[in-house]
């Protein structure tokens, strides 16, 4: 984030050196406006409040459908 200008992250929470929600915080201490997409096979985490609180664009339970991710990726764009 510090040489590429981007407009959108997706993530994962599980993800194997970090967990997501910790990710997530280190790019809100970066840019508290960027969109940022979970995706995961947690459902419960869907009502989190952590996705709230750090303002989570859109949460995507998996398995993923092509067609769900690709309209998430366009919405926080457009």
């Amino acid at each position: 984030m510090d040489k590429e200008d981007i407009d959108l992250i997706i993530a994962d929470i599980k993800m194997p050196n970090m967990h997501g929600i910790d990710l997530i915080k280190k790019i809100r201490k970066i840019d508290a406006n960027i969109s940022i997409v979970i995706c995961s096979g947690y459902h419960g985490m869907k009502e989190d409040d952590n996705m709230q609180f750090y303002n989570i664009a859109a949460f995507l339970e998996k398995p993923l459908e092509a067609d769900i991710l690709e309209n998430k990726i366009k919405e926080p764009l457009n």
